[in-house]
């Protein structure tokens, strides 16, 4: 079995992110650098960001503290921020057998 999901299409440009994390002033300038050094030549890599692959980027194989999960939360806010929706939608297609919670799939 499968769902299909209907999905908005977003873009996001490195400008537009760089500029909403100076403005948000909570993201470390170390965690920016590795941001540039990743997604800086394709920020659309930037909308697959999740909570921990943002962390397994910046911090490693680190236990992370609730200091790093809040500059994880803060990049992921920003991003939200700063993606633009466009008019196209896209059918996704998920199998059941690859997922078991469908509620965190719709979020995403």
């Amino acid at each position: 079995f499968a769902k299909v999901y209907r999905a908005a299409v977003c873009v996001i440009d490195w400008k537009t992110f760089e500029a909403n994390v100076k403005k948000a002033e909570t993201i470390p300038e170390n965690a920016m650098k590795k941001l540039e050094k990743t997604f800086k030549d394709r920020p659309h890599k930037l909308l697959e960001l999740t909570v921990q692959s943002a962390l397994s980027e910046l911090f490693g194989e680190e236990t992370p503290g609730s200091e790093e999960m809040n500059v994880v939360k803060n990049i992921i806010e920003i991003i939200k921020k700063s993606r633009k929706d466009t008019k196209e939608n896209v059918a996704v297609k998920i199998i059941e057998a690859q997922h078991a919670n469908w509620d965190d799939i719709r979020l995403e």
